[in-house]
């Protein structure tokens, strides 16, 4: 329990310095981007059980990135931002259903702590 609170205390003290200097966006958009990571991993094992929502949802995501990188002036910086901030929110939604459906299986030793990390 000690080390945990270590742990979380180093997290929590460091987790600002990442995201110095971002807009309220931005730092959604990191912080989800950091928390569909583990459930990428699980959905990569049984990609044929993943659902249509979450499969158009990081069309989406994958778009609109692929936009805002050809625009080299972004003038709709703001609003393309709340867009991705949206998606990305609809993507844990969608896909973390899907990853915890998998995770209801029996999985391979590799991604059981993955699967634990959703149940976190």
């Amino acid at each position: 329990m000690k080390n945990r609170t270590r742990f979380l205390t180093f997290i929590i003290t460091l987790f600002p310095l990442t995201v110095y200097g971002q807009s309220s966006d931005e730092k959604s958009i990191s912080f989800s981007y950091e928390q569909l990571q583990p459930i990428f991993k699980i959905l990569r094992t049984q990609s044929t059980t993943i659902s249509p929502s979450c499969i158009e949802t990081l069309k989406d995501i994958h778009e609109l990135k692929k936009q805002k990188a050809n625009d080299k002036f972004d003038n709709d910086r703001d609003v393309n931002s709340k867009i991705l901030r949206s998606l990305y929110n609809n993507a844990l939604e969608f896909c973390k259903v899907d990853a915890r459906n998998i995770c209801s299986h029996q999985v391979p030793i590799s991604i059981r702590m993955e699967c634990r990390k959703l149940s976190d």
